[in-house]
């Protein structure tokens, strides 16, 4: 989403002159980590400071990292909390739930109505709704309880029936079921026009870093 926002006239002035300057994989790159493996860090007791140093000395192996964790609605306070006292800036909470929920609502229903089981229906209709409806919500539930319900043909009654977009289909605030196949429809859609104000304090923030740690750009 870097290159489709320097492209876009959404892209501020101090930004505007990066574009075709940088590289990823030479200026930058990103590395994918499940929320979970931020458990090796060893937060289960009450000495969290003491356990992030002996444990990984997070500050060295994190010098030249920009972290970035879902807010997962405000869950391990203290974890945030001790990662940040050794980050600093360079850890990045996100302002929704899960990445995911950067998404805009544009994006969202393209990538729904790609899937097989909606797109041979051909033309239907998916209500409007805004980033704020869906910005503390799992994007599982949300798309499950909110939109799948009122999806219609155009011009016909009848609703129509899918599979569910929740992993954990007991679960009241479930992520999305398939994470990787839905990342593969979801990203075809993104474009200059409908980059969320959400994702774009994102990559502003990770334009900063990539600023800071290359003067030379």
């Amino acid at each position: 989403m870097i290159d489709t926002y320097l492209k876009s006239n959404k892209s501020k002035n101090k930004y505007r002159s990066l574009n075709n300057k940088i590289k990823e994989g030479q200026h930058y790159i990103f590395v994918y980590s499940t929320g979970d493996n931020i458990v090796h860090l060893d937060f289960e007791n009450n000495n969290l400071l003491d356990n992030i140093s002996s444990k990984v000395p997070v500050k060295f192996l994190c010098g030249k990292a920009m972290v970035i964790i879902d807010d997962d609605n405000n869950k391990n306070t203290d974890r945030k909390k001790a990662l940040k006292e050794k980050l600093k800036f360079n850890l990045l909470v996100l302002n929704v739930t899960e990445v995911e929920n950067l998404l805009s609502p544009d994006v969202i229903i393209k990538t729904i109505k790609d899937y097989p089981s909606i797109k041979k229906h051909q033309m239907i209709s998916i209500p409007e709704f805004k980033q704020e409806d869906y910005k503390y919500i799992k994007l599982g539930t949300y798309i499950d309880d909110n939109l799948l319900p009122k999806l219609k043909k155009i011009n016909k009654k009848e609703t129509i029936k899918t599979k569910s977009f929740k992993k954990d289909k007991t679960s009241t605030n479930s992520t999305i079921n398939n994470k990787v196949e839905f990342c593969e429809y979801a990203t075809m859609h993104i474009n200059e026009s409908n980059l969320s104000t959400e994702s774009i304090r994102v990559i502003e923030s990770i334009l900063d870093f990539i600023i800071k740690n290359n003067p030379n750009i």
